[in-house]
């Protein structure tokens, strides 16, 4: 299950840069706190100095913006041979969402029975 999971978090997952943004912020500038309207102008213009300082190109230690993510070669590999198993995948849509089911470990096929039983809500 390990490398379809990483497989899963490198192909499917579009929000891991917003998801990793909104956990800096609440892990540096809010302390997972709700802040009143005036506190948060406040936190936010903070994150806005912090990081245009530190996205400064003229910089010699400044961070770079990522413009498109980085897979490597071994990523590749294990996608490749994960796809070559051929495992059956099972869709379901209700109304605007789909979900996707297909077998953990060395099975190949998913049977109805532990679809139901391992319902995903």
């Amino acid at each position: 299950m390990g490398e379809a999971r990483k497989i899963y978090s490198i192909f499917l997952n579009t929000s891991n840069a917003l998801e990793a943004t909104n956990r800096v912020i609440k892990d540096e500038d809010t302390l997972r706190e709700r802040l009143v309207l005036s506190r948060f102008t406040v936190v936010i213009f903070s994150i806005v100095n912090k990081w245009s300082k530190e996205r400064n190109p003229t910089l010699i230690n400044s961070k770079k913006f990522g413009h498109q993510p980085l897979i490597t070669l071994s990523h590749w590999t294990d996608a490749y041979n994960w796809v070559k198993l051929n495992k059956e995948v099972i869709s379901i849509s209700n109304d605007d969402t789909t979900i996707y089911y297909l077998p953990a470990g060395e099975e190949i096929t998913i049977t109805g029975f532990l679809l139901s039983t391992n319902k995903v809500t």
